[in-house]
């Protein structure tokens, strides 16, 4: 219903004729002011003489003549359901019938106050302790409809009207399907309800077949738009990606209520508002690049977070070298891990299925710390073996969902169009059993059952936010040795303590990383003080540090710190003292590393120390600033060049031409930051042109002309340069 339930409505001159002329068509109420108008009629506030009471007349666009007896009667029978629905939740229908010439209305509460689209529109996205609220009043009163075989078909923002104490109401069930028999033939033909961008697919396919579920997606969309600002439109982002620090566990919600297929969906508004109300107490958590190795917790899989977690365990021990564990612990995964599936070989390569629910992103990551890549599947054969072998550990009895009989598999689309693995091959959707992908927003690639009974297996690209196991490929046949030394819980305590006493940081540029600050796996909380430590093991992800003067002490712990290898993201944000990116040499399962020189700067930092860097092979994000004596020529003793995508080299005086070809053959790049160095010129940046997949490169304070840059624009059409004043 586009209205508005406050006072403040301009009428235009036609709306105030219709003001005059309402009293004849509705003798029995005093139409006071004009409120709305909407794709379906109109909206009055008015006076209901007989009772003295102020109601909302909503005046139908579509005459009895016009729409048809059929329209007539089951604008009758859904009025008729619409007046029972009692619920404190839902704008009550007082009144229904025909006004004098021939227009079908119906009488509801006036609500004074707002409409959520008001908010949205005035506010942008709204806080999530707000949006929950909102969303959970929203489930109950759908809950209450559905229960009584109404189902609403046009949830939007307009349709959510918020009193002026708070309360939630959902109005208009005025395009409500009667989910009963009696109705089934008074839909019209060919009939489409609904709005576009909030209506299920299924409303403008076949509108006569929309159940309750058709609800469920217009609720996803409405939480979507609650959480961020804006409609999912096409390939959308996450909610997460577009508000950063906020609880990535909505994505799977948000995108599980927007399936384009109704039986992916949440089957009820009850189980829509549990997964809700289990985040209704949340704090503000990181992003999801950040929430690496989290197994995620499903109702009816929590023996797959158990065995998960335990394989993830078992993994880092084989790919990385044994770390100290106790006796409990230890028998703790032997029992744990006696449903597992058991590593297998193939071609001189070892799987292995982790079952779970993770998204495809979470999956490509833990694969990765686990030392090896989510699998690629490039022959039929290969294909057929992964599953003969691992499908006998899926879930078998019933009818599961989907994510319940397959895998992620390391397949996602390739910018220049078609499909690659996640080790950069290209190849072609053809799956040996299916003729083209189904459609999806943001699709991965998952291996499954082709539900025809065959055995055999199929893709499907899915939305990547969905969860399921995941099938780990390592491109070698024996376990990597064991080589690096090990840390103590009591270490780890240790350098928990230390942490916590640092300064934070004093660049105003980077208030989301002052530090200190510490996040542990499977946490979603940054942890500041040493009695907010749990008393279990510590496992950290994430070490975050501010300022850092490197004295005996810091070397100390520093070195514990490079023993702690379940760190995947490290940011030290104002370092003293180049020769502390040591720390960092053992630390091979690091996702994002930052290293910041202290200001005043820069220090130095020969291009030797970036050995350190060497066997980091699954390094994503590098920044390094504020450091002299680096010229970027140290870059080229980084071994694998495959995988980083951002690399900031800001405030580096010294870093040359030499050192732009070093960068030049980082081919997986995608964002690049050069401020601040002054050596570079055009020759240096045209080397740049090899990175075909540049999106943004950023410039500032360089010796670079304005014709360098259009010839590098000319040779990577899509990569937007940034010149930014100063450096």
């Amino acid at each position: 219903m586009e209205m508005s339930t406050s006072h403040a409505s301009s009428a235009t001159p036609h709306d105030l004729v219709r003001l005059e002329e309402m009293h004849d068509i509705l003798p029995n109420y005093e139409v006071l002011d004009f409120i709305g108008r909407g794709g379906m009629g109109m909206v009055f506030k008015a006076r209901q003489m007989a009772l003295d009471r102020i109601v909302a007349v909503k005046l139908l666009s579509v005459q009895v003549g016009q729409g048809g007896l059929d329209f007539a009667a089951r604008f009758k029978v859904e009025a008729q359901a619409m007046a029972r629905l009692s619920h404190p939740g839902i704008v009550p229908v007082h009144d229904f019938g025909t006004t004098s010439d021939g227009q079908l209305f119906y009488v509801m509460e006036f609500v004074e106050g707002t409409d959520l689209a008001k908010r949205i529109e005035s506010e942008g996205k709204l806080p999530v302790e707000e949006a929950l609220r909102i969303a959970l009043a929203v489930c109950d009163a759908l809950a209450c409809a559905h229960a009584e075989g109404v189902v609403h078909r046009d949830i939007k923002p307009s349709n959510i009207l918020i009193s002026r104490d708070g309360k939630v109401k959902v109005a208009d069930f005025g395009l409500a399907k009667i989910d009963a028999p009696v109705t089934a033939s008074l839909t019209l033909s060919g009939t489409t309800m609904g709005s576009h961008g909030y209506a299920a697919p299924e409303v403008f396919s076949k509108a006569s077949t929309a159940d309750h579920r058709a609800d469920i997606y217009s609720l996803g969309v409405l939480l979507y738009q609650m959480l961020t600002g804006d409609l999912p439109r096409g390939m959308f982002k996450l909610p997460s990606q577009k508000v950063p620090g906020l609880d990535t566990r909505f994505d799977a919600i948000v995108c599980q209520a927007m399936e384009e297929d109704r039986e992916d969906r949440q089957q009820s508004v009850a189980e829509l508002k549990s997964e809700l109300e289990a985040h209704k107490n949340c704090r503000t958590l990181v992003p999801m690049l950040e929430m690496r190795m989290v197994p995620v917790e499903r109702p009816r899989a929590r023996w797959r977070w158990i065995a998960a977690a335990a394989l993830v365990l078992v993994g880092m021990i084989w790919s990385h070298g044994p770390e100290k564990a106790d006796e409990a612990a230890e028998a703790r995964v032997a029992v744990e891990n006696r449903n597992v599936p058991p590593v297998a070989e193939y071609g001189g390569h070892r799987y292995q299925l982790i079952p779970g629910g993770f998204t495809w992103t979470e999956a490509e990551a833990n694969a990765a710390s686990l030392g090896g890549h989510l699998a690629t599947l490039t022959s039929e054969e290969e294909n057929h073996w992964a599953w003969k072998q691992f499908s006998p550990h899926l879930q078998q009895r019933g009818r599961p969902p989907l994510s319940d009989r397959g895998w992620w598999i390391g397949g996602k689309p390739s910018e220049a169009g078609g499909w690659q693995w996640v080790t950069g091959e290209p190849f072609e959707y053809n799956c040996w059993s299916l003729a083209k992908p189904p459609p999806a927003r943001v699709p991965r690639l998952r291996q499954h059952d082709n539900g025809g009974g065959s055995g055999l297996p199929a893709w499907s690209a899915v939305h990547y936010s969905n969860r399921c196991g995941y099938l780990v490929e390592w491109d070698s046949a024996a376990p990597v040795p064991a080589t690096a030394p090990t840390v103590t819980d009591q270490e780890v305590r240790k350098l928990a303590a230390w942490l916590f006493t640092l300064p934070l940081s004093s660049d105003p540029v980077s208030s989301e990383s002052h530090g200190p600050d510490l996040l542990l796996k499977g946490e979603s909380r940054n942890l500041r003080k040493f009695s907010e430590l749990p008393a279990g093991p510590l496992v950290i992800g994430r070490v975050r540090i501010g300022t850092l003067h490197v004295d005996a002490a810091a070397r100390e712990h520093l070195e514990i710190l490079s023993r702690v290898h379940s760190i995947s993201d490290l940011r030290m944000n104002a370092i003293d003292d180049g020769k502390a990116l040591s720390c960092v040499r053992d630390l091979t399962r690091l996702y994002t590393f930052v290293f910041k020189a202290a200001s005043p700067g820069p220090l130095p930092l020969p291009d030797a120390e970036l050995i350190h860097l060497e066997r980091l092979g699954f390094l994503n994000s590098l920044r390094i600033e504020g450091w002299s004596s680096f010229t970027g020529r140290g870059l080229s003793l980084i071994a694998d060049r495959r995988r980083l995508s951002a690399l900031s080299l800001n405030l580096c005086p010294d870093l040359n031409d030499e050192g732009l070809a070093q960068v030049a053959r980082f081919t997986g790049l995608t964002a690049l930051s050069l401020t601040g160095t002054t050596k570079i010129t055009d020759a240096g940046l045209q080397q740049l042109k090899k990175l075909r997949g540049l999106k943004t490169l950023t410039l500032a304070g360089t010796a670079i002309t304005a014709k360098g840059i259009a010839d590098l624009k000319t040779a990577l059409p899509e990569c937007a340069v940034k010149v930014l004043p100063g450096g």
